[in-house]
């Protein structure tokens, strides 16, 4: 299916020149979604862009089904309950079904880069009521990690931050201080954006409810070096 897909994508977006001959890509393929396939197969003879078409299908479907979760990415048949399911999936560029397909597809770029997996709200229901035991909603937590990890900036989601912002203040204090976390936020995404909240804030400060000063707890600095060689063995797999 992806191998198909693939290909069908290649021969709408390019000029062919003989059976054997070369790709010569029209204008179109060197804007938006075709630049990242062009800028690398359209010089090369047909028989090896076939080639690595299908190694990239199969690295990135292999990546994504060798994290928990992901084992059976391959037995979607596309029926489209998830996608059906899902309360995220009008705000989201390519809703649960479609996620599933580019990734069979190969398509690591348009996935990565998207923000569709970041409006996950972890409901679970696409993973109860797929008919395929498939994890839809930890395929999009491992796209996320995948995205991280391969330094994709995604833009039109604050998710990344806020996750960042929430690591780092248990990293510190061995729990979130949420004045801390929410303040580093604001500040590195739109830090007008906070005036917003600023009624909420004050109500809790008045009730006590957000001390302005982190409560450290005993045991950070295990905590600490726990996460550090999670990023590490992450990094290195």
């Amino acid at each position: 299916m992806g191998w198909v897909w693939a290909r069908l994508k290649l021969r709408t977006t390019c000029d062919w020149k003989g059976v054997w001959g070369r790709v010569k890509p029209r204008t179109p393929c060197w804007s938006g979604e075709n630049h990242e396939l062009m800028r690398h197969y359209g010089s090369l003879p047909l028989g090896q862009v076939y080639a690595n078409i299908w190694f990239a299908v199969k690295s990135f479907v292999d990546e994504v089904a060798a994290v928990p979760g992901g084992e059976h990415i391959r037995n979607c048949i596309q029926c489209g309950v998830c996608t059906g399911t899902c309360p995220a999936a009008s705000e989201m560029e390519y809703p649960p079904r479609k996620i599933i397909a580019l990734i069979r597809a190969g398509m690591r770029h348009e996935v990565l880069s998207s923000p569709s997996m970041w409006h996950c709200v972890s409901c679970y229901l696409c993973t109860v009521r797929c008919p395929r035991d498939i994890k839809p909603t930890e395929i999009a937590h491992a796209l996320e990690c995948l995205a991280i990890r391969q330094g994709f900036r995604v833009q039109g989601t604050r998710t990344p931050a806020m996750y960042r912002s929430f690591v780092d203040s248990v990293q510190r204090n061995g729990r979130v201080h949420e004045f801390g976390m929410m303040l580093k936020f604001y500040l590195t995404t739109n830090p007008l954006a906070a005036l917003k909240i600023t009624k909420v804030g004050l109500q809790l400060l008045l009730h006590k409810r957000m001390p302005l000063l982190p409560k450290k707890v005993k045991g950070r600095e295990d905590l600490s070096r726990i996460i550090q060689r999670f990023r590490a063995v992450r990094s290195s797999a």
